[in-house]
């Protein structure tokens, strides 16, 4: 008798699509919980492979779900990981830029406003393209990514 396909659980509400459409694909995580999101950092401030394999096994190990992620735009195939996350029903409860701490909507031209230099915490511009990111199983309800 063969197997019946399981049914892959999807996202209620984050759309992991935008950084698809957007193109991009982490060159960099860090298990790292910020403020104001994170009061008590239970992050382990480790580098992880980049796979969200990696991202989900810090979530389900207690970790907070914060990270420190930079994008950047793919010359090849988009990350999978943005794929996994929506097989798997992983929800963003809050998504903000790490230089100007601006919450982002999860849309392709929201995202990549913030890859230009700019300031924000700080009066001096920096680099942009580095988020930070909090992951979970469950939807926040106060986290909006509408268009």
């Amino acid at each position: 008798m063969a197997n019946p396909k399981i049914p892959t659980a999807k996202t209620a509400v984050t759309n992991w699509g935008a950084f698809k459409e957007a193109g991009l694909s982490p060159i960099d995580i860090t298990c790292e919980g910020y403020l104001p999101i994170h009061q008590f950092n239970s992050g382990c401030h480790s580098k992880l492979a980049l796979t969200a394999e990696a991202m989900i096994s810090h979530l389900d190990r207690e970790h907070g779900g914060g990270f420190v992620m930079t994008l950047r735009k793919s010359n090849g195939p988009v990350w999978d990981g943005w794929d996994k996350f929506i097989e798997l029903g992983i929800e963003i409860t809050d998504f903000r830029c790490d230089v100007c701490d601006e919450v982002i909507k999860l849309n392709p031209s929201f995202i990549l406003r913030h890859f230009a230099p700019h300031s924000g915490k700080m009066r001096r511009p920096k680099a942009g393209g580095t988020f930070n990111i909090t992951i979970s199983r469950q939807v926040n309800p106060e986290y909006t990514d509408a268009d």
